[in-house]
């Protein structure tokens, strides 16, 4: 394969700094909370953020601790907004 010019048949996962780092996160909507992490870009205690979780959970979030375990792996996270109204309207 590789004379016919497809190239290396090995891949190697880009898993970025491997820094991560653990939250406590509560639902905007019902209060519910998960235990999560995010890669390389730490967030900010106090702010809102629309979550795309693991487990299939999509909706604005509070972080409201700093943890030091893994928990759920977050699978995107938006950018900080100021209140739970302007996250929602801003993810319907």
């Amino acid at each position: 394969m590789i004379n016919q010019g497809i190239g290396n048949i090995y891949g190697e996962a880009d898993l970025g700094s491997g820094v991560w780092y653990g939250y406590i996160i509560e639902s905007c909507d019902d209060q519910h909370t998960h235990h999560i992490h995010v890669h390389d870009n730490p967030l900010e205690i106090g702010k809102i953020y629309f979550f795309t979780l693991e487990n299939g959970h999509n909706e604005c979030y509070t972080v409201t601790e700093e943890k030091q375990s893994e928990g759920l792996h977050t699978e995107s996270v938006s950018v900080a907004y100021a209140s739970c109204a302007e996250c929602q309207a801003a993810n319907p």
